[in-house]
């Protein structure tokens, strides 16, 4: 039995190996059958949508006989083939695009560009035409378009080792393109770096930097991003606004509110900045009111208030200019309510804080105040109204913590184009 197996699998192995020398003789004998008919169609020079046809199914069935593993007595014929056709595979990518054909364009430029990297050619370097570059760009392009993304990269990387300038900068875009798609990261970062390198003050290089680090969350990256951003142009814009947020997130509302003020004066239309310029306000005055709440000595203390209180009016400003626009919005009520508190406003507190448990809009303001202190005179005779001391106010009385007063406006990706 046992030697019944041993004969069994040398029968297998012996008809496996007549199939693979069949396979490389059929590839072999179709290979030059079609490279004839292509120099018979070159010569009469009639047909060359046929020549082309004939050459690229020349090539694919060679490409079978170099990759046959029992390829030995075919291996130098098709060789020879292979060289004699490589110039002909260029004439066919460059036929091709000028046809507006770049699907067929990009399997001659393939054959082109890979037949050089047969492991049959490594003893000798086949002669590259002049406009090998711009084939290999083209090809690149022409993968990405049809969404072959592992041969454009590929090809983009290609081009970059040719050392030619042209579409250097083209080539990282599409690579960076490529990547962001894939949601690959790691490579896009890379690839942006590599361009920065090369173009340091472009900017579009450097916003998808700063996109990347939004999307993976890098808050240190994201800030180093930017500042080199900041260091080609230090009023830009699309960045300072982000920079703002963070230093908001990370308590750092002083240095927020100096480049929201400069953003604001700039764009004092943008609702985004008035937003942020009345948070950081407010919080800048809440800092000072609570890393002063310790202070026994009412003189000393009666400054802690005086220098928050110049916080809190333009905090008050902005936020009713706020409220014109979103006079639903809970958060930035409850900011008024606290700098009413705070400066006792005693009657406005109160009013806007019955709005807010009620649901109601700030529209309700005027005319709830106006019946509140209606009612307020009618009972002035029986008790008089206490004035407030400058005490220290507990930090829980402060309506609002630094860290809770953010908007729900994250940092939003650039286009960069």
């Amino acid at each position: 039995m046992k030697n019944f197996l041993v004969l069994t699998i040398i029968l297998m192995l012996g008809a496996y190996g007549r199939v693979v020398a069949q396979d490389a003789a059929a590839a072999s004998k179709r290979a030059n059958q079609q490279y004839v008919l292509f120099e018979s169609e070159r010569d009469k020079g009639t047909n060359v949508t046929g020549m082309y046809s004939y050459l690229l199914d020349s090539y694919e069935n060679f490409m079978k006989v170099v990759e046959a593993p029992d390829n030995g007595q075919y291996l130098s014929g098709a060789k020879n083939r292979l060289r004699a056709m490589y110039p002909y595979l260029l004439n066919g990518a460059v036929y091709y695009s000028e046809q507006k054909q770049p699907s067929k364009a990009l399997d001659f430029a393939a054959a082109y560009i890979e037949m050089p990297r047969l492991k049959i050619f490594q003893s000798e370097l086949l002669p590259k035409d002049n406009r090998y570059a711009s084939v290999v760009y083209y090809a690149a392009v022409s993968a990405y378009n049809l969404q072959k993304y592992s041969q454009a990269l590929k090809y983009f990387q290609e081009y970059l080792s040719t050392g030619t300038d042209t579409q250097q900068k083209d080539c990282y875009v599409y690579m960076n393109m490529i990547y962001q798609s894939q949601k690959n990261y790691s490579e896009q970062e890379r690839v942006l770096e590599e361009a920065i390198a090369k173009y340091p003050v472009s900017l579009d290089f450097l916003y998808n930097l700063v996109n990347v680090h939004i999307a993976t969350n890098n808050m240190p990256k994201l800030l180093s991003a930017i500042d080199r951003i900041l260091e080609v142009d230090p009023n830009n814009d699309k960045v300072l606004p982000i920079k703002a947020r963070i230093l908001e997130r990370q308590g750092k509302n002083q240095e927020a509110l100096d480049i929201y003020k400069r953003l604001y004066a700039l764009h004092p239309d943008s609702f985004e900045l008035l937003t942020g310029l009345a948070r950081v306000n407010f919080n800048v005055a809440t800092e000072i009111v609570n890393n002063g709440a310790t202070i026994a000595n009412d003189t000393e203390y009666a400054l802690v208030r005086q220098r928050a209180s110049g916080y809190l009016l333009d905090a008050k400003d902005l936020f009713l200019k706020i409220l014109e626009k979103e006079p639903s919005s809970k958060m930035y009520m409850q900011g008024l309510a606290g700098v009413y508190q705070y400066m006792d406003m005693k009657s406005e507190y109160e009013v806007l804080m019955k709005i807010i448990t009620d649901g109601a809009s700030y529209t309700s303001f005027p005319s709830r105040l106006l019946a509140y202190n209606e009612a307020l005179k009618k009972t002035e005779g029986v008790a008089q109204q206490q004035e407030s001391a400058p005490v220290p106010v507990e930090p829980a009385m402060l309506v609002i913590h630094v860290d809770s007063f953010i908007d729900g406006n994250n940092n939003k990706v650039i286009d960069a184009g």
